[in-house]
């Protein structure tokens, strides 16, 4: 499985790329669906009370033809990605259990 991390800031984003990449393959290491490759966005957002939250899309492309995208908003980087990571897993899990009952 193959991690591209793309991220607002150059200077922490080798750092943040480590976090995600173990981040997500601790998350979604018992996925039962072949995952080809996942591309992470980080965007940058003002948050309430002038704080700024990050975006985090992922978009995760499977062996298969089929790929699921989705987002989550969180003031720190890697609880974005950590909670985006969380979604996709569900969605993943949901289209695994479809898959089984055709």
């Amino acid at each position: 499985m193959k991690i591209l991390v793309r991220h607002p800031d150059g200077d922490s984003g080798d750092r943040l790329a480590m976090h995600a990449e173990k981040l997500l393959l601790r998350i979604l290491d018992n996925s039962c669906l072949s995952i080809d490759r996942i591309e992470v966005k980080l965007k940058q957002s003002a948050g309430a009370e002038g704080r700024i939250d990050y975006r985090c899309t992922l978009s995760a492309k499977l062996l298969s033809d089929y790929s699921v995208q989705t987002d989550a908003s969180e003031c720190e980087k890697i609880l974005a990605v950590y909670r985006a990571a969380h979604k996709l897993k569900f969605l993943l899990e949901k289209q695994c259990k479809s898959a089984r009952k055709m």
